[in-house]
């Protein structure tokens, strides 16, 4: 019989840039309880002890905020952010860039009235 162990993600989150990576594919998904719940494997990852006494958010608070079914507020997740070596940026989706790139194109494609009325 073949024996089956949990895989503890968290073990391979060892640098800041390992977890911005992860965090950014959670952040992708768009899904408020995946983000939680990465975020809390990246907070045991960097040592979610330390966390507690950096930021002053009890084990408690924390464990029930970052699980599955949390819903961390947002002083929270910039308190665990800023203690995983993260940050948080916006930046246009792919399809509003996609959108201007084409309106753009549309634009440098038209015939420039200007050039013409000047040439007579």
């Amino acid at each position: 019989m073949v024996e089956v162990t949990e895989f503890d993600f968290a073990t391979c989150l060892d640098t800041a840039e390992a977890r911005s990576f992860f965090m950014a594919d959670a952040f992708e998904s768009g899904d408020a309880a995946f983000i939680a719940h990465a975020l809390g494997i990246c907070a045991r990852a960097a040592d979610i002890a330390t966390l507690v006494v950096e930021t002053g958010l009890s084990h408690a608070q924390l464990y029930s905020s970052l699980s599955k079914d949390g819903n961390p507020t947002l002083h929270t997740v910039l308190a665990v952010v800023k203690h995983l070596g993260i940050s948080l940026s916006a930046h246009a989706t792919a399809e509003e860039c996609a959108a201007v790139a084409a309106i753009e194109r549309e634009a440098d494609s038209s015939p420039d009235d200007r050039s013409t009325a000047g040439g007579r």
